[in-house]
């Protein structure tokens, strides 16, 4: 259970959490959609704070130079946290979103005050400026924050009640129809944030589709060759001084499986094997594919032996059991060259010309073997180089082609 200093974080969470379950890269744009347009932001704030200094110039009453004061100081406040918060979140870091929250809160509060104060002042100019004021906030709010919608409803509410309570003490009928037309107005604003906030999620999410698509093979799930690229070169600039190595894999006999048994079958078997790669890495690996039966691996290796060694188990992993496939079975052998980064190379395309170099001598020495680039070493394993493929209840035939 809660307790009670829990309560506000909790309600401060909820205001902005979106509904249903959605991609954390979802999440993170509506929070940071709620913090772009700075110079706007500032423009509404500064607008509220002018309206507040009219009304106190025209209605030097101690209530409205308080509250013109009180403007000033939070709409100071808002600013300042706006900006960190902006900053933090275009850095990754935290930031104080709470307060964010709570002073817009305070914000709108602030305001539906000035505008009862207004309307009840029976000054008519200054009650007509704070109420097309509070009016024009209540739809900056919309606009602005849509992304939060459960934020967007008490904020309007905190702005345009006091004004429709304030119509009903005032006594004069035509602000009692304007009263009465208040909880429209704020339904209405409600339900356009929920309908905009739906077709902003949509499009983040499939704006998070199309990027995905564009990194990704859409046979296996793994990554393709724009992901590694752009994986390699994240994984650079984070720890510019680690040492990583290349696994450029490819399947001895595959052209033989895909060209007698159909495309359909060797689509099958490639995602099988794409799961075994899966299975012998971690979350530190990166796993790829490029094209055909050719796979990437980029792992953490802190020399030479390290990387021949993982290479030896990635070839033993593909080719030790076999795959069923369907009502057939198969047995299929991999041929691995590694380059070392920074040694051979410091992006993806240096890397795969090494690496391609060291597969071709792999195969060039009779497969199922791992080969380091610029070194000519070579690992042989026990894994049959042959592919062997046909029903269980059938004889098994062997290929040697590649």
């Amino acid at each position: 259970m809660n307790s009670p200093i829990d309560a506000p974080r909790f309600f401060a969470d909820w205001l902005v959490d979106p509904s249903g379950t959605l991609p954390q890269e979802t999440r993170t744009a509506l929070l940071r959609s709620l913090f772009s347009m700075p110079p706007l932001y500032v423009a509404g704030l500064l607008h509220a704070v002018g309206i507040a200094a009219v009304i106190a110039f025209r209605l030097p009453t101690q209530l409205f130079v308080i509250w013109g004061a009180v403007e000033v100081a939070l709409i100071a406040l808002r600013i300042a946290v706006f900006f960190v918060c902006h900053r933090a979140l275009a850095a990754g870091t935290p930031c104080p979103l709470r307060t964010h929250f709570v002073l817009a809160l305070l914000g709108s509060g602030s305001l539906g005050c000035g505008t009862f104060l207004s309307v009840l002042s029976g000054d008519w100019v200054v009650a007509t400026i704070a109420c097309l004021s509070s009016a024009f906030t209540a739809g900056m709010v919309c606009l602005r924050n849509f992304a939060a919608p459960r934020l967007v409803v008490p904020m309007v509410v905190l702005l345009l009640g006091p004004c429709a309570l304030a119509a009903f003490f005032s006594g004069e009928p035509i602000m009692l129809f304007l009263g009465a037309q208040i909880p429209f107005y704020l339904g209405a604003i409600a339900a356009t944030s929920f309908q905009l906030n739906k077709l902003l999620i949509k499009s983040l999410l499939a704006d998070h589709e199309d990027e995905r698509r564009a990194r990704h093979d859409v046979l296996t799930g793994m990554l393709n060759r724009s992901g590694l690229a752009r994986d390699i070169a994240e994984r650079i600039d984070a720890t510019p001084e680690q040492s990583l190595a290349l696994f450029y894999l490819d399947l001895d006999g595959f052209k033989v499986i895909n060209d007698s048994f159909g495309h359909q079958v060797g689509d099958e078997l490639l995602k099988s094997v794409a799961e075994r790669l899966r299975s012998a890495t971690g979350p530190d690996h990166s796993v790829g594919r490029l094209s055909g039966d050719e796979f990437v691996v980029v792992a953490p290796a802190r020399s030479a032996a390290e990387a021949l060694a993982f290479g030896q188990s990635l070839v033993q992993t593909i080719g030790e059991m076999g795959y069923i496939i369907g009502s057939e079975a198969a047995i299929i052998g991999v041929s691995a060259g590694v380059a070392l980064y920074p040694d051979h190379g410091r992006d993806l395309g240096a890397l795969l010309s090494e690496a391609d170099t060291a597969l071709y001598q792999a195969k060039f020495w009779g497969r199922a073997k791992c080969v380091i680039a610029g070194n000519g070493s070579a690992a042989r394993l026990t894994t049959p180089s042959a592919t062997t493929f046909a029903a269980p209840s059938a004889n098994l035939w062997g290929a040697d082609a590649a």
